[in-house]
């Protein structure tokens, strides 16, 4: 429950695992929260905005969970995933994240995948590159994410099946 502003580096969790970040209000930083070969850690129910970047979980980073955030206005990134795996993205609020709400690079040979599902993206970007694997939707009642610019089908939103989903076009 803390009101973190004005630092380099909010947060920093490093070689650490079992660690929860909850319930704080992180914003106006270089960075708001990273991790470095940590795992099985929460990060849940914070506010976290207009930071340069959000967060990060990089480097050998896995079996994390990002849940129930409220991340935006963030200048680079609201989550960063670099050489992570396993990690699940769920219910959170991304708005206006200047250059990507979620980036990353997943490397060949990644397992398991990293979940990214039930979040609301709303005007702004998700990037991925490499090999590996991101899982973004499963089938009903799990569903996907949903994004403010294909929800309709003016935007390429089809709902073939009457499950509720936009179906890839």
């Amino acid at each position: 429950n803390l009101d973190i502003s004005n630092y380099n580096r909010a947060i920093s969790v490093l070689r650490s695992s079992n660690v929860t970040i909850e319930n704080n209000v992180i914003r106006s930083n270089e960075e708001a929260i990273r991790f470095g070969e940590s795992n099985s850690s929460r990060i849940t129910g914070n506010e976290i905005f207009e930071n340069n970047g959000g967060i990060e979980l990089s480097r050998l980073d896995h079996d994390n969970v990002i849940s129930n955030n409220t991340i935006s206005n963030n200048g680079f990134f609201g989550v960063s995933l670099n050489e992570s795996n396993g990690n699940r993205i769920t219910n959170n609020t991304f708005t206006f994240n200047s250059r990507s709400h979620i980036v990353g690079f997943v490397p060949s040979g990644s397992e398991p995948p990293n979940t990214v599902v039930n979040n609301n993206f709303d005007r702004s970007a998700v990037s991925f590159w490499g090999g590996g694997l991101t899982i973004f939707d499963f089938p009903p009642p799990v569903g996907g994410n949903h994004w403010s610019d294909f929800d309709t089908p003016a935007e390429g939103c089809n709902d073939a099946n009457n499950d509720g989903f936009c179906d890839r076009p």
